[in-house]
């Protein structure tokens, strides 16, 4: 199983990213963004969203990803540093090691074959009941 590889940095930018503040009887809370980079590698073990499964999270050479996301064909990894962090950005043609945060993952596969399965049987109970 792959869960750890080694890339090469195509590029890397400062980026924010918004902190999703929580709901309740207050609503949503401003809650400041978390500052870091935007990676995008030459490949990627780091998946984001998609068909129902969750993003992974992970680290790339150490620095925890706190999310994947989507731009065209390329997965993009938000690192978090940067401001006020002491973090470098990653240079262009870097060697990177990403590592999948496998317990996460690996709950979430779980979850979601567990939803195809008790969709199936929900279906299938509903075409056995001959009174609708």
């Amino acid at each position: 199983m792959l869960f750890q590889f080694e890339a090469e940095v195509v590029s890397c930018k400062a980026a924010s990213l918004p902190t999703r503040g929580g709901g309740g009887k207050e609503g949503k809370k401003k809650v400041a963004a978390r500052e870091g980079f935007q990676v995008v590698c030459n490949d990627s073990v780091l998946f984001p969203e998609g068909g129902g499964q969750n993003g992974d999270r992970g680290t790339l050479d150490g620095r925890r990803v706190a999310e994947v996301a989507r731009r065209g064909r390329d997965a993009v990894l938000f690192v978090e540093g940067g401001d006020g962090h002491g973090e470098e950005p990653f240079r262009e043609g870097q060697r990177v090691k990403q590592v999948v945060d496998w317990g996460r993952r690996f709950d979430h596969m779980q979850q979601h074959t567990g939803q195809h399965l008790v969709r199936e049987e929900e279906g299938e109970v509903l075409l056995s009941r001959r009174d609708f």
